[in-house]
């Protein structure tokens, strides 16, 4: 069997960039990406070389992306806030949370309840998607650069610019591990083993 070719457009500016596949409410599933160029695009899986739908109407750089299991929304790093958007139109739903300083890392939680977003500031907020609240915030060191949570739900894993790994219990926020340079470089990633 020949294996399938690919195309691909090109949809943002140069810059830093993020990707999720996302399975919307209809079964659908989409490739969304977002970039610098505070545009938020989708793409469907089976037709990557075609944008289908393409919001800028961000407020700054658009860093990060999470896709909760329920496909209803993606969860956007948007300049300061944390922000849910429609499938695959990309409507601005709530807005989940604000920072100080830019979000640049986000995870949902396996079973959709939260979503754990991260950046240049200090810690790290698990929100939770039902209220739009902040239930927790992981003392985690400022600079996240990326968040994961382990299949179950139960742990919290970051990654700081400076190589810092954390792992944290997500429901009572208790630090597990802190090991300072052992990932220096590299963003942690969460799914299937």
């Amino acid at each position: 069997m020949a294996p399938s070719t690919l195309a691909f457009c090109e949809a943002h500016s140069a810059g830093a960039c993020d990707a999720v596949y996302c399975t919307a409410p209809d079964g659908q599933i989409y490739l969304a990406t977002c970039g610098a160029d505070s545009k938020l695009c989708f793409r469907h899986d089976k037709d990557v070389g075609r944008v289908l739908a393409s919001v800028g109407e961000a407020q700054g750089p658009l860093s990060a992306l999470a896709m909760p299991p329920s496909g209803a929304f993606v969860v956007v790093a948007d300049s300061e806030y944390v922000k849910m958007r429609s499938i695959p139109s990309g409507e601005e739903g709530s807005t989940l949370t604000r920072f100080v300083l830019p979000p640049r890392a986000l995870a949902a939680s396996p079973c959709g309840g939260l979503v754990a977003a991260g950046g240049d500031d200090e810690g790290v907020k698990l929100i939770a998607l039902s209220s739009a609240r902040v239930l927790r915030v992981l003392a985690a060191p400022a600079y996240t650069r990326g968040l994961a949570f382990d299949p179950e739900g139960a742990y919290v894993a970051v990654s700081s610019a400076d190589g810092t790994l954390s792992v944290w219990e997500a429901a009572s926020g208790r630090n597990m591990l802190t090991k300072k340079r052992a990932c220096p470089r590299l963003e942690v990633g969460g799914g299937p083993e």
